[in-house]
């Protein structure tokens, strides 16, 4: 493309936000991606210092990695039985109000 000092060349470069936010899902950083989308939507970003926003995206990241983290130990673990703390029956008298002693 031929191009004068009067007129600047066309190019579609695209929104570097959206490339950030490329590179962050593909560099396997998906808790700072969605902290760093919430604050384009919001005005997160307009009231922070750069260092607190930077902070404020690793630590997102942070908790985001030791939650999967957590999520993925569960699911793997080989309990023993399938049972949540939501489904004891209380109204069944096992003599716990009587002393053992």
């Amino acid at each position: 493309m031929e191009t004068t000092d009067k007129t600047a060349p066309v190019t579609h470069q695209p929104d570097q936000n959206t490339t950030s936010l490329d590179l962050m899902n593909r560099m396997k950083m998906h808790g700072m991606a969605e902290a760093f989308r919430e604050s384009l939507a919001g005005t997160t970003a307009q009231s922070m210092t750069p260092d607190s926003f930077l902070s404020m995206l690793l630590h997102r990241e942070w908790d985001w990695r030791a939650q999967a983290a957590v999520t993925r130990l569960t699911k793997n673990a080989a309990f023993r039985y399938k049972a949540y703390p939501e489904e004891i029956d209380y109204a069944t008298n096992r003599g716990l109000d009587r002393n053992q002693m």
